[in-house]
């Protein structure tokens, strides 16, 4: 019964630990931009407000990005892809989470959401294509007889 309900739990089990993984690297990542940004002796909020926005982004990305992973067939490509994918779902959540509410925290949240919900999408699609492109469980082909002797019996 449970073996029936394991993709879906895996599924869940996933989203849980990339929400947890990603709000909490994009406030590590944020924490460590508070950093740079006071000894920088930076003091415009514009620029506080942009370096908060991508650290919250970009550490929400890595976070993801990691609860998503998967240790086998990874191509250098699709490394790639997997953290554009992360890192600019969790910049679109940042900014996202930025608009609406208090600029710290609505902008992790929104980007541990939207990072997450980017590779959820991505994965599910990289399976799709995967189940479509798969070629070990397609039927082989018919062999083309043209000639009724070709169907012997073993008794004959």
């Amino acid at each position: 019964m449970v073996y029936r309900f394991r993709p879906a739990l895996i599924i869940l089990a996933r989203i849980i630990s990339g929400l947890l993984l990603a709000g909490a690297s994009g406030m590590v990542f944020i924490a460590v931009a508070w950093g740079l940004f006071v000894f920088s002796s930076s003091q415009s909020a514009q620029t506080w407000s942009i370096l908060q926005l991508v650290a919250a982004g970009t550490g929400a990305g890595v976070g993801s990005m990691v609860a998503w992973f998967n240790i086998d067939r990874n191509t250098g490509l699709m490394l790639t892809l997997m953290a554009a994918v992360a890192i600019l779902g969790g910049l679109a959540g940042s900014w996202l989470g930025h608009g609406y509410g208090s600029p710290i925290t609505y902008s992790a949240i929104g980007a541990a959401l939207m990072a997450n919900l980017a590779m959820l999408v991505f994965r599910l699609a990289k399976n799709i294509f995967r189940a479509v492109n798969d070629t070990s469980h397609r039927r082989a082909p018919m062999a083309n007889v043209t000639d009724a002797s070709e169907y012997r019996s073993v008794n004959h």
